[in-house]
């Protein structure tokens, strides 16, 4: 039974930094469901757009001899239709996401730099394919690798650090 309750015998700093990280996760589930279940109404919003067109119509037709005539009359249609909108993005959820992301990378770095060898390699390719995905050269409109290398130098590089002369007992 002490195998399964391992967490009975952590610090009272590592329950708080679990429990921290649990609320925080499930805080980012929950947002995470609301914005998926919204769709696109995050970030565009759709317009009416009314156009008023003016038809003439020919309500009656008759003639008296040799003369027809015509009562003639405008009628208007209105033409309704949808436009989306710009994309909108608000910067307070896009600023909580990039923060919630940071957050769990810093938490990914720190876990991985405790671990051993293979595992430890792993994990060091898997920030760098992080890294690679992320594309920090859009960010940083550049046309070459230069904030990749910059930022997996010296994240990969504190990782080693910590990995190599500061493991904890």
């Amino acid at each position: 039974m002490n195998r399964i309750a391992f967490w009975q015998n952590w610090t009272k700093s590592d329950r708080i930094l679990f429990y921290g990280l649990g609320i925080i996760a499930l805080f980012s589930i929950i947002l995470t469901c609301f914005y998926w279940y919204n769709g696109l109404e995050n970030v565009i919003n759709w317009d009416v757009i009314s156009e008023l067109e003016e038809i003439p119509l020919e309500i009656d037709k008759f003639s008296q001899g040799s003369l027809d005539f015509t009562v003639n009359a405008n009628t208007y249609l209105i033409n309704e239709r949808y436009s989306a909108s710009p994309i909108n993005i608000n910067p307070t959820t896009a600023n909580i996401y990039f923060a919630f992301v940071i957050i769990g990378l810093l938490i990914l770095l720190s876990v991985f730099s405790e671990l051993k060898k293979w595992w430890f390699l792993i994990g060091l390719a898997g920030l760098a394919a992080i890294l690679s995905i992320s594309g920090l050269e859009n960010i940083f409109r550049q046309t070459t690798k230069t904030p990749f290398l910059i930022a997996f130098g010296t994240l990969g590089g504190l990782m080693v650090v910590f990995n190599s002369f500061f493991q904890r007992s």
